[in-house]
């Protein structure tokens, strides 16, 4: 066909032109929206705040004229009256919303409104542009579910579930069918992954497919609920909601343990515990009357919220952020509303003001905690630890009271002044093994040169002119030639002295040891007792925790002697110091010797240097604060309570011994009195304006029986509220149809999509409360379902018509989540650990990931593989680190966890194959999947029916017997060295393993495992 001469081709684009401009007055015309049928508050004045309040809103009003309000609507703007009533193909706004007059199409910048919202606001405005005024009507959402009879349908065979009344009464509207029911094998698969979120294995599988019973697929729904593994698949969606994170976040971003609350929610829903009581006792399980253990980890949902341990933050400041993220979680999860939209205005959208939402506020402002730290906890005992707990408590309390008796006659004796008896002297030797020791003038020792990882000093002291000896005192001095002006040599200041010996030098030579009795110090760093430093026993010796400011000052530590020794005018006093060898370059840096007769004194705890001057005071020269640091040193450090003190102590060490190994867990406690509560100006911490008391919206009816957060758990879960069943049941439909009824789960207000199905999300509702609240029944009724039952297969009819499948003409079929494609390639290769439960584990990830600027404050926090059976945990358990997230899961979805998230979105790129290709746990997958493979009878079909719970097809078979033949040829072309390491990525190290043809397998278990059907849930 010859070309168009240029004057057509001219023509034909100002043809197109012309269309171009009519169409979509054409297309909202021949939409033929009923008038009578269009409301204002529903249909119409959401659409105008929502999508053009961006420049016509609060913020800015373009071209003078206001969408967000009433009056702004009635008054328009700099261009004139915004409608005409009666007349939409006269009125301005309708004109700009087609782009019409040469004038810029609205909302400018954004994608055009949909034809059918134009053809509602043309009907209104056709229908007299009646404007209703606020509270006159209510959006659906937050009127009360009303059971609706169950609709007529055509097919009544097909609709033997009530979902599938609504599901086919819809479809027939739409001119649509049902797909037909799925395969055995799509429907084992489908309702495993839904309900375990672990693929059936083959011998599950090849079970349900002999059960040739009419209710067989009804009895394999019932075993997979009660599958200890259905707790495990339902808390993974609660992760999200309650943001579960090992780790603090923000800058730090510290080590938290919390997961004995993830542990609690598998619990619970494999207990099938009811909703109204789950929801109780996460929100204030702590309220409750003698709430037991359980009940106090359940309130852990509200402590995941981000902590702020930096320096130089205002503590209030992060409380306040906390209350606040702990406002958005539980109005996200349970009413499905963005409330947090009202903190520092009334909500654009929704009907909440600013005043409810610091009403809800209050509910949360009473806890206890303060945004920075992990307190409150509670340990969690094991039976055998809390009887060694509690005895080791009466010890203590025991002791304490000894104490308490002893204070009148210890406060009446009080000790000389500390620095009265004690004699400093000055070294004839000071030698150290590398180091070079000086003896100043003042007689201490400073040293310098050579920095040994440990030194070992060796000092020699006269003892002419003392009549006894009853202790020696080491004092480390601050010196402004050592790192950080401190008195260690280490670069950071400290210094750690593990042991410290003493012997007699006679005259002739021979040497005497010397017993040492007890061992104190001013101050030690946690967990560096001082009296190790004169035992052979377990310990870490003495330092000061120089790296951080405060504590490079002059410190003591003072020893005292089994029994007195009197010295011959030749003895000689020669003392060993000995370095810690677990911390390198911790030397000793500038220190001096003092020795004393008195035997009370050499067994009295030192004073720090502040509370020496204090002491030194007369006791009515001394304030009442310094009088009670006198009398508090005075009682720790009483020769007559060192017997009780040192039990005392050893007790405290092993009581805390035993905690350090319990774990803990962060859970919620109120304060005895409610902190005063305010609204907070533009949301501003610093700024509280007109007072609040504890309220629930009024928009949603009904009234907290009590003022805390107790009261607003029961408010959550009455029959009566709008949303909490409606919120949990559209959940459910999202976990197993990919896609709510409300597509939008965090918000059912103007704002979200509408339901879909508006008549089967309020039977849901009201079928959910009718039940109890159980959550088992209403899984068990949609995945029983004909409508969950259908095949996803997609019709060009249906792509065409339902793309999304809204209308649920065909059943679910969407990609897998991150931690479920992790455990579907762990369940086929046979890796999968099933231990429910515990500690989250660190599987392999690339190296250098958790390299960061902090890691220095918690020398344990490294990303350390794990091995053996942990390494092949569900993705549930993950260590999961806020500001270094798992990769692979983050790959696939999964977000940082900072907050609340009801809903992830499924994304599609490379990385994701090439993750399934490379990553370390995936290779192992298909490392021992493929040496399976090599040893079925037929070890494609058994492979692929792993992965994919279907049998192949013949040409599936070649395509893959083909991969298998070139894998082959290509190691057995490399050579050993290439098969090798291919072997060894995969995990494969039994000697009779490392074969060329298991290498070739591997690669096809490699090939199946990142099949789009693998990881798909159809």
């Amino acid at each position: 066909m010859k070309e168009s001469p240029a004057i057509f081709r001219r023509l034909k684009v100002r043809s197109l032109l012309v269309v171009g401009a009519i169409l979509p007055w054409m297309a909202v015309a021949a939409l033929g929206q009923d008038p009578a049928k269009v409301d204002f508050a529903k249909d119409v004045f959401p659409v105008l705040k929502s999508k053009c309040g961006d420049c016509h809103g609060a913020d800015g009003a373009s071209g003078g004229l206001r969408l967000d309000t009433l009056d702004g609507i009635r008054k328009g703007g700099n261009s004139g009256k915004l409608y005409e009533p009666f007349k939409s193909g006269e009125s301005l706004i309708v004109k700009r919303l087609l782009g019409q007059d040469g004038k810029p199409r609205m909302p400018m910048g954004f994608a055009p409104l949909p034809d059918e919202t134009i053809a509602k606001i043309r009907a209104w405005i056709d229908a007299g542009a009646v404007i209703v005024e606020p509270g006159t009507t209510k959006h659906w959402s937050y009127v009360p579910p009303v059971r609706p009879a169950l609709p007529a349908v055509g097919n009544p065979a097909w609709s033997k579930n009530p979902i599938d009344r609504f599901v086919y009464a819809r479809l027939e509207k739409e001119g649509l069918k049902p797909s037909p029911e799925a395969s055995k094998e799509t429907l084992a698969r489908r309702a495993a992954l839904d309900i375990t979120g672990l693929p059936p294995t083959l011998a599950q599988l090849d079970a349900f497919l002999a059960d040739r019973r009419p209710d067989a697929y009804e009895r394999y729904v019932d075993r997979l609920l009660s599958s200890p593994h259905y707790g495990e698949r339902m808390a993974r969606i609660w992760l999200d909601l309650a943001r579960y994170a090992d780790t603090n976040g923000y800058e730090k971003d510290l080590p938290r343990q919390i997961w004995a609350w993830r542990d609690w929610v598998i619990d619970a829903f494999n207990r099938n515990m009811p909703y109204d009581e789950f929801t109780i006792e996460q929100l204030a399980g702590d309220l409750l009357p003698k709430p037991t253990r359980d009940q106090l980890v359940a309130t852990g949902f509200n402590r995941n919220s981000m902590l702020n341990d930096e320096g130089g933050i205002d503590p209030e400041e992060f409380r306040v952020v906390a209350v606040m993220d702990r406002i958005d979680a539980t109005a996200t999860t349970w009413l499905g509303s963005t409330l947090a939209c009202a903190q520092c205005h009334n909500h654009k959208y929704d009907p909440f003001t600013q005043k409810d939402y610091y009403s809800f506020f209050a509910f949360f402002n009473r806890s206890e905690d303060n945004g920075r730290d992990t307190a409150p906890t509670i340990r969690l005992y094991t039976e055998a630890q809390q009887a060694v707990a509690n005895d080791l408590s009466a010890e203590i309390k025991d002791y304490q009271a000894r104490i308490k008796a002893m204070r009148p006659t210890v406060l009446a004796a009080q000790v000389t002044p500390w620095d009265r008896d004690w004699t400093v002297v000055k070294p004839s030797k000071a030698e150290a093994e590398g180091a070079h020791l000086s003896i100043l003038d003042d007689s201490s020792i400073l040293a310098s040169g050579p920095d040994p990882k440990a030194d070992l000093y060796r000092i020699t002291v006269p003892l002419s002119g003392l009549s006894q000896l009853a202790g020696l005192r080491i004092e480390a001095i601050p010196d402004a030639g050592l790192p950080e002006h401190s008195s260690g040599r280490n670069e950071n200041g400290n210094f750690v002295l593990r042991h410290v010996e003493a012997m007699i030098v006679h005259r002739d030579g021979s040497m005497t040891p010397l017993k040492l009795a007890t061992a104190t110090a001013d101050f030690s760093q946690q967990d560096f007792d001082p009296q190790s430093t004169i035992s052979d026993g377990p310990g870490l010796g003495w330092a000061i925790a120089a790296f951080q400011p405060e504590n490079r000052t002059l410190h003591q530590l003072a020893i005292s002697l089994a029994g007195p020794y009197k010295p011959s005018s030749t003895d000689r006093l020669q003392i060993t110091l000995r370095h810690q060898t677990r911390f390198p370059h911790h030397n000793l840096g500038r220190f001096r010797i003092s020795l004393t007769s008195n035997r009370r004194l050499a067994a009295v705890t030192p004073p720090t240097v502040a509370i020496a001057a204090v002491i030194a005071k007369p006791a009515d020269k001394r304030t009442a604060e310094e009088q009670k640091q006198a009398e508090d040193y005075f009682l720790r450090s009483a020769p007559e309570l060192a017997e009780t003190r040192r039990h005392l102590d050893e007790a405290q060490m092993r009581l805390g011994r035993l905690e350090a190994k319990v774990p803990t867990t962060m859970v919620m406690r109120d304060l005895p009195t409610p902190r005063p509560d305010h609204i907070l100006k533009r949301g501003d911490f610093r700024t509280p304006g007109d007072p609040v008391e504890p309220a629930t919206p009024e928009c949603l009816g009904g009234k907290a029986t009590r003022p805390d957060r107790l009261g607003l758990a029961r408010w959550l879960v009455d029959p009566k509220n709008p949303l909490t069943a409606r919120v949990e049941v559209n959940r459910l439909w999202e976990q197993c149809f990919g896609r709510g009824i409300v597509a939008t789960p965090e918000d059912f207000g103007s704002q979200g999509d509408p339901p879909s199905h508006p008549e089967l999300l309020d039977w849901l509702a009201t079928e959910f409360v009718a039940k109890k609240w159980d959550v088992k029944a209403m899984l068990r009724l949609i995945v029983t379902s004909e409508t969950y039952k259908q095949s996803s297969r997609v019709t060009p009819d249906l792509l065409a018509k339902d793309p999304n499948n809204t209308l649920l003409a065909r059943g679910p079929r969407f990609r897998a989540e991150a931690e479920m494609i992790r455990d579907i390639a762990l369940t086929a290769s046979g890796l999968l650990s099933e231990k429910i439960g515990g500690p989250s584990v660190m599987p392999p990830q690339p190296p250098g990931i958790w390299e960061n600027s902090f890691s220095f404050y918690d020398t344990k926090e490294r990303w350390k593989d794990a091995t053996g059976p942990d390494r092949y945990r569900r993705g549930l358990y993950t260590y999961w680190r806020r500001t270094a997230p798992y990769p692979m899961a983050l790959t696939f979805d999964l977000k940082s966890r900072d907050m609340c998230v009801a809903h992830r979105s499924r994304t599609n790129s490379p990385l994701q194959a090439l993750n399934l290709l490379n990553d370390p746990v995936f290779l192992e997958c298909a490392g021992r999947l493929g040496v399976k493979m090599s040893q079925a009878k037929d070890g494609i079909v058994y492979g692929f029916r792993a992965c994919t719970g279907r049998t192949p097809s013949a040409k599936e078979v070649a395509i893959l017997e083909q991969v298998r033949r070139d894998a082959l040829a290509d190691f057995r072309r490399q050579g050993g060295a290439a098969t090798a390491e291919f072997l060894r990525a995969a995990g494969i190290t039994a000697k009779e393993e490392l074969t060329d043809q298991n290498a070739a397998w591997i690669a096809v278990a490699n090939t199946i495992l990142n099949l789009d059907e693998t990881i798909t849930k159809g």
